[in-house]
């Protein structure tokens, strides 16, 4: 595991890099100079190197297009918001170089004071952008099948999202109830719309296996990170498909409710302390829906309908 930072003929380093791959190239940068990359697709993609590119879905990018070969993937973005951007800008390579940092591979980023760090063999920080990326290619398919969802909030007028929550289970037969709740972007307000028991629910569907790829006397490695990232993606869909079979109803957010000061409130019965910690947000929401959810202002309606 190593790494090397530059801050010049930065286009040079990239075209390198890229060209030492072997057989996958994941490329997710808002402006690419088709004139200077295309032939270093080309070259890949003679050797059967499979290409994947996101980019921003705009003019400049028309302007110097990406060349569409027979081994890529095109996936040109849009955000939620027209103002906004997809303006990530990283590149991994066989799953095990990944170039990150401030340029973008367009026609003016030379000009400019830019900076790459090319990052090898660094599996876990990998293992975070191949989420990224695959969840901006889900965001892509889902913008491309035109899915709109607009719901208003009853007190407020503002624009909802839907969240389902699991709770803590309890009892011989580990007993939980499962909710869905509407909440508005401007105030928070609340709206239970589902609402059901079940059964070891968090072993069925919460339960994380990934022990049984890695544990801390074996190297982590290339092998244990694609197993993780299975692992969690199947998960994450096994999530979504429970919602949409058992509650018929379009989720943008899943979450568990947990008890954050369980020892305090156990042995010195201080008052319990619960939050939300999400559990997957829609690429679409993930900028409107934050990663946890407090025991304060309108939210607290969900936690106090939640207790025991």
């Amino acid at each position: 595991m190593h790494s090397v930072a530059h801050f010049e003929d930065i286009s040079y380093h990239i075209r390198r890099t890229l060209l030492s791959a072997k057989y996958s190239v994941k490329i997710c940068v808002a402006w690419i100079n088709g004139n200077v990359y295309n032939k270093i697709f080309q070259e890949l993609n003679a050797r059967g190197v499979n290409i994947e590119i996101i980019y921003n879905n705009d003019r400049i990018n028309v302007k110097t297009p990406i060349i569409k070969l027979d081994k890529m993937l095109l996936f040109p973005v849009l955000p939620r918001l027209s103002s906004a951007l997809m303006h990530d800008k990283f590149c991994i390579i066989d799953d095990e170089i990944l170039i990150t940092g401030s340029f973008n591979w367009s026609i003016n980023a030379k000009n400019s004071f830019e900076n790459i760090v090319i990052i090898y063999q660094d599996y876990k920080l990998i293992k975070q952008f191949l989420h990224e990326f695959e969840d901006l290619k889900n965001h892509f398919y889902y913008v491309q099948k035109n899915i709109q969802y607009k719901q208003k909030c009853a007190q407020c007028n503002s624009n909802t999202y839907n969240l389902g929550i699991f709770r803590e289970e309890e009892g011989k037969y580990s007993d939980s109830v499962v909710q869905i709740w509407q909440i508005c972007y401007t105030k928070q307000h609340t709206v239970l719309i589902s609402e059901r028991d079940e059964q070891f629910i968090h072993s069925w569907l919460l339960e994380n296996h990934i022990d049984d790829f890695y544990n801390e006397e074996n190297e982590y490695n290339k092998e244990i990170m694609l197993a993780e990232i299975n692992s969690e993606r199947t998960k994450t869909i096994s999530i979504q498909n429970y919602f949409n079979s058992n509650h018929n109803v379009p989720m943008h957010a899943i979450g568990q409710k947990v008890l954050t000061n369980s020892t305090q409130h156990y042995k010195w019965n201080e008052a319990p302390d619960w939050e939300i910690k999400i559990i997957w947000r829609d690429m679409y929401f993930r900028k409107i829906i934050p990663s946890e959810l407090y025991n304060d202002e309108q939210i607290e309606n969900i936690i106090e309908n939640y207790n025991y």
